[in-house]
């Protein structure tokens, strides 16, 4: 019989789960329009559209998508959503205090993840964050790190090229990457920080790439370098001459607060001899202009779009965040010729990149291996968790039910304790390369940007899943200044009712039966409809069974999360 304190174990040593058979998909609905989908929406292929494209669907939404993943991405695009009220926090003293742990902001964004609607708009604002990667840093505060984040919501389906042109301007950029006050007049060298990582990470990677993702080769067979050294030095003088109104950070008085953007310092532009990036050679300004230093951010930001490895660099980054560490040429080479040219002549469109990735036929089908998808960060696996158990976050710092810093100090929330022990707290990435350590691989798949699973940090993960959502089952406190919120489960409860009704035969016999349906219908939704195998399967009906007896069905469900969490594949592949 197995005991509830040692489960962890036992799902961490069970085999892998296997691939079900496809489901009969629904009809096309009339009118239905489909882009690169197939005709139908399978329930299988419903469950993995989700796990790409929010951040973790709420019981039964995947069965509910029946149209097509165009028109739900387009019904998506289309909704309104809560931007951090900054006004609001500014008004409370938030900016008064560095802040250097980030907390406010981690809890704004976190509020957002788990409740949102527009949860399209919260996945893909996630994946911008890990390329275009920002952390408070020197003098910026969370309110710079909220601004930065309702910039990027903002643009999550707007142009790449803004969010580039917002990295060069915005102070909390600046400040985290030394750009900010960044001297390149009279001689001086500035610091290359800004423009090394603007090259290297957020638009073009260091080697060429063909337009299928693979390394350009030189006649000797070499990679060929995106860019060189003088491009790195041509480009840090020309981004110069940004900055703040006093040089340093004044709460409440930066000139552009409104919007997080740095204010034009032509005093500290470069006014040497011409340099040459990227080919273009910029000519000597012996005394440059407010407009000069604008028009030199822009003639940069538009050499680097129109590089054609930024557009298979970008779209393979999109790629691998959303759908698959392991996409071929022809995926890559898809996506990226959308992000070339969305069909109207425009670059760097993101809402047809978002559509391309997800709608490629790569992505989509009612059956996929392992090795298809991709190690799941443990912010997005915890969240996937925390909004399939319809986790309430009541409230956010800029409500008004919270007065001044009762979420400053992260105590009462631990989905926040949690992630920051993980290292992976919302808006704090721990190093311009984000939170995802490289060449670590589960089931084959490669984690994402760093090495973020091992054998110890799954244990560690499924742990703190444990110990968390066992905190998080109790009934919903009555203070609004519990800003942690509670499982709510009422859709499930709702499920394993209509279960338990169509069941027959003696007490047992239903309760078997119930819990045998409710095991596959949360692994089908956790897992994409890959089936446990039948011994795995028995282990999970017996534990919830026989030693969840006595708990409440809210109890028993949220054990039944975590048991199924706790299994390798379903642990970190999505």
């Amino acid at each position: 019989m197995l005991d509830r304190r040692s489960f962890i174990k036992l799902g961490a040593s069970m085999g892998a789960v296997t691939a079900a058979p496809a489901m009969a998909a629904p009809s096309k609905p009339a009118g239905a329009s489909h882009v690169l989908t197939p005709t139908s929406v399978g329930l299988n292929d419903s469950r993995r559209f989700m796990d790409q494209a929010t951040m973790g669907a709420r019981p039964g939404e995947a069965a509910a998508l029946t149209g097509s993943f165009s028109d739900w991405i387009e019904a998506q695009v289309a909704l309104p959503y809560s931007q951090i009220d900054v006004p609001t926090m500014i008004a409370r003293g938030f900016n008064n205090n560095p802040d250097p742990q980030n907390n406010v902001a981690r809890m704004c964004i976190f509020a957002r993840w788990c409740n949102e609607p527009a949860q399209l708009r919260m996945r893909v604002t996630h994946v911008l964050s890990q390329i275009i990667c920002c952390a408070p840093s020197g003098w910026s505060n969370a309110v710079d790190s909220m601004l930065w984040w309702n910039r990027l919501a903002a643009d999550a389906f707007g142009n790449y090229r803004s969010l580039l042109g917002l990295a060069v301007q915005h102070r909390h950029m600046g400040s985290f990457l030394n750009n900010s006050d960044n001297d390149a007049s009279n001689g001086k060298a500035p610091s290359q920080n800004f423009a090394r990582e603007l090259l290297q990470l957020f638009s073009m990677g260091v080697h060429a790439l063909n337009s299928d993702g693979s390394p350009a080769r030189d006649a000797a067979g070499k990679p060929v370098q995106a860019y060189f050294q003088n491009d790195v030095d041509a480009l840090a003088r020309l981004l110069c001459g940004w900055g703040l109104p006093f040089g340093v950070y004044m709460p409440g008085q930066a000139g552009t607060a409104a919007n997080g953007t740095m204010d034009v310092k032509p005093a500290l532009a470069y006014n040497g001899p011409p340099v040459t990036f990227l080919g273009r050679t910029f000519p000597a300004i012996a005394a440059p202009t407010a407009a000069d230093v604008v028009s030199r951010a822009q003639q940069c930001v538009d050499l680097i779009m129109a590089q054609p490895t930024t557009s298979v660099y970008v779209s393979k980054q999109f790629i691998t965040k959303m759908v698959t560490d392991t996409p071929s040429g022809a995926y890559i080479r898809r996506v990226s010729a959308v992000f070339r040219n969305n069909g109207a002549g425009i670059t760097g469109d993101l809402k047809a990149v978002v559509r391309a990735v997800l709608t490629d036929p790569e992505a989509r089908g009612q059956s996929k291996p392992l090795s298809f998808g991709r190690a799941q960060e443990w912010s997005l696996s915890l969240v996937k968790v925390m909004r399939y158990a319809q986790m309430q976050v009541l409230s956010d710092p800029s409500s008004s039910e919270l007065p001044g810093w009762a979420w400053s100090s992260g105590f009462g929330n631990p989905p926040l304790n949690v992630l920051g022990e993980m290292g992976q707290a919302p808006g704090t990435p721990v190093s311009v390369f984000n939170d995802y350590p490289f060449e670590f691989l589960v089931n084959g798949i490669n984690a994402p940007a760093a090495a973020l699973w091992s054998a110890p940090s799954i244990m560690a993960s499924v742990a703190r899943t444990m110990a968390l959502s066992q905190s998080l089952t109790q009934p919903l406190a009555p203070s609004s200044m519990d800003a942690t919120g509670r499982w709510n489960l009422s859709l499930l409860i709702a499920a394993y009712d209509r279960a338990y009704a169509a069941a027959s035969g003696s007490e047992t016999q239903k309760m078997a039966s119930t819990i045998g349906a409710m095991v596959d219908l949360v692994n089908g939704d956790l897992n994409q409809g890959r089936a446990l195998t039948a011994t795995v399967r028995q282990h999970a009906v017996t534990f919830v069974q026989v030693d969840c007896a006595a708990l409440a069905k809210r109890e028993k469900l949220a054990w039944m999360i975590n048991f199924i969490r706790c299994l390798p594949d379903s642990a970190v592949v999505i």
